[in-house]
């Protein structure tokens, strides 16, 4: 059912408005807008069907001769008739085409969760077509083994959302794209959370581990970004390339372009190639120091950035890290962020002084009448003249 409506803010001064007030009185624009939202409510597509005088009267709370007022809104172009008598809300649709498609909205919706969770009839005919077969149309679009998902959990060990601060050690196989929206089942669409972060995760496909990597100052194996595949039905190939490798600026070093044959060497033997560096979380996360202050380099971005009251925010941050037992790479990034997120809980208005207010000269009510009586009666004079 809808719950508002649309009114141009036009409206306020419009010459229609203004007729209908001197018509039916000055809540003539009050009985209108009733019958709008009567309308968007109980005949969302703007069409009266069965509506007659009477029931349009009762609608907008207007208690004298119904015919008086739909004729009026006739007139005036606030309602519409065709030639079977039917009466409609005039340009409904085009003012109010978010009410208008109510209906189709709900179906839609409808629609759409019966196709993900199936209604009664669906579920009685299908029958346990839920996750395992989801997961069985995931594998065959990308797997991963059992090595590959403990290399990662090794590998950033702990959940990449909240960093560890649930204190839950067990981490869930949460798949950054779901499995009800296509996801596959590869290791580039797999990321570790602890339950309380996958159980709060919701529909949205957020890749975690880019920003974990950028905190903490590691690098993630390009055999985990997105783009990286090279199976075509696999639901993290194609058009994910170039942005995985946008995202990626902060959190791995970019890939190695082939250059020139090199000459015949000498040497009985190639070196093999290098291969990524992996730090592992466990020892590069830190307590916080016991003598951690305002770098100069905060200091720096803090001006730069117009954030003031550092030594507030520092007690805010001591005090919640303590208190969460908090572990980060790099704790001047940690209070940066602390600062941005404001986990002070200080006023953005204390940061600049208040600007001097205006002194208005005091205007009495039956002043502001008397404007509006002469602007009334200046537009009627002019449309009719």
């Amino acid at each position: 059912m809808n719950t508002d409506i649309r009114i141009l803010t036009n409206f306020k001064g419009h010459r229609k408005r203004k007729r209908l007030k001197l018509i039916l009185g000055e809540d003539g624009t009050g009985y209108l807008i009733d019958l709008w939202l009567t309308v968007a409510t109980d005949a969302p597509s703007g069409k009266l069907l069965g509506w007659d005088e009477v029931d349009i009267a009762i609608a907008s709370g207007w208690e004298e001769d119904p015919q008086k007022y739909v004729k009026a809104l006739l007139n005036l172009g606030f309602l519409d008739q065709d030639e079977a008598g039917a009466y409609s809300v005039h340009d409904w649709e085009i003012n109010n085409g978010y009410a208008a498609h109510a209906a189709e909205r709900s179906e839609r919706a409808r629609k759409a969760a019966a196709e993900k969770w199936g209604d009664a009839d669906s579920r009685q005919e299908r029958g346990k077509r839920t996750r395992a077969e989801r997961m069985k149309a995931a594998r065959s679009k990308g797997n991963h083994s059992e090595d590959e998902w403990a290399e990662m959990k090794e590998f950033f060990g702990t959940c990449v959302k909240c960093g560890g601060s649930s204190n839950l050690s067990h981490m869930d196989r949460d798949h950054i794209l779901p499995v009800y929206q296509d996801g596959c089942h590869s290791i580039r669409n797999i990321q570790p959370l602890c339950a309380k972060c996958n159980a709060g995760k919701g529909p949205e496909s957020k890749d975690y581990r880019i920003e974990f990597c950028r905190i903490n100052g590691i690098e993630m194996p390009a055999k985990w970004v997105k783009g990286s595949c090279t199976n075509v039905d696999c639901c993290m190939h194609d058009a994910c390339v170039t942005q995985a490798s946008n995202q990626m600026t902060h959190a791995m070093t970019p890939a190695m372009t082939p250059g020139p044959t090199p000459s015949p060497s000498p040497s009985p033997s190639p070196s093999p190639s290098p291969t990524p560096k992996r730090v592992k979380i466990a020892s590069a996360l830190k307590p916080l120091p016991k003598d951690f202050e305002i770098s100069g380099r905060v200091r720096v971005w803090a001006e730069k950035k117009g954030h003031g009251k550092l030594d507030e925010h520092l007690e805010a941050f001591k005090r919640k890290c303590r208190a969460k037992d908090y572990k980060y790479a790099d704790w001047d990034d940690a209070f940066m962020e602390a600062i941005r997120e404001n986990w002070a809980k200080l006023d953005a208005t204390q940061r600049s002084p208040p600007s001097k207010p205006r002194v208005l000269r005091e205007i009495k009510p039956e002043e502001i009448m008397d404007r509006q009586r002469r602007r009334d009666e200046a537009e009627i004079a002019r449309m009719d003249g």
